[in-house]
């Protein structure tokens, strides 16, 4: 699948002649055109090979416009394709973060999960370390759109993703936001055992200093009678 290159025509990837006009269009940037294709019977949801969504082919091709465009004309920001993941995951991981904020202003659900592994797309901007992003969805939590509590289908919440990549700062926030710290994944491991193999003699001193305060805020969980 290409990207913003557009080597691959949208015939080869929507088969059905409608589809691939639409896909042609958002790849064009053609915005009249989406929206004479959708008033004339076009599916603004259209999906071809693989699942791509016609939102999906506009983001692949960096077409913010088209993919707002198809937002407003009805296009489903959920479905999901045979990797299991929707637009919104794309926004999440991708280097321009302007278009997760369109997406996010259009008040899309941000909890849609991956339909293979189950993580929503904060997850993918913690894994793609996208800082942009993860700034957007954290800001969205706060507002009520995003459920910071939400595991994958392993049972790995947002505080053991943070914690595998050693992201002190994250870990701090969410569990200052009140994130259970014993969560156990489907391994019955919590997010501590993570965190704690990365050694503190290689962190910088920030991250020591939060890696500190992390064990000190733990501390009521692992201290005995």
């Amino acid at each position: 699948m290409s990207g913003a290159s557009g080597a691959v025509d949208a015939s080869r990837v929507f088969p059905r002649p409608e589809d691939a006009e639409l896909a042609r269009a958002a790849q064009a940037g053609d915005l009249d055109r989406l929206e004479a294709l959708v008033a004339g019977g076009a599916n603004p949801s259209a999906r071809g090979l693989r699942g791509v969504s016609a939102l999906q082919w506009a983001v692949l091709h960096r077409a913010r416009a088209s993919m707002n465009k198809l937002l407003a004309l009805g296009a489903d920001a959920t479905s999901s394709d045979e990797d299991g993941q929707t637009v919104v995951h794309y926004a999440a991981g991708m280097d321009d973060p302007g278009f997760l904020d369109d997406l996010i202003e259009a008040d899309v659900d941000l909890n849609v999960r991956d339909t293979r592994t189950g993580q929503t797309p904060i997850f993918a901007a913690l894994q793609g370390d996208r800082t942009p992003q993860l700034e957007a969805l954290l800001r969205a939590a706060r507002e009520g759109k995003v459920d910071l509590a939400l595991a994958d289908y392993t049972g790995n919440s947002l505080l053991h993703a943070a914690a595998k990549v050693n992201d002190t700062r994250l870990v701090l926030e969410l569990l200052e936001r009140g994130v259970s710290p014993t969560a156990l994944n489907k391994q019955g491991v919590d997010f501590m055992r993570y965190l704690r193999n990365t050694p503190t003699e290689w962190m910088d001193s920030q991250h020591q200093t939060e890696r500190a305060a992390i064990e000190s805020l733990m501390r009521p969980y692992t201290s005995g009678p």
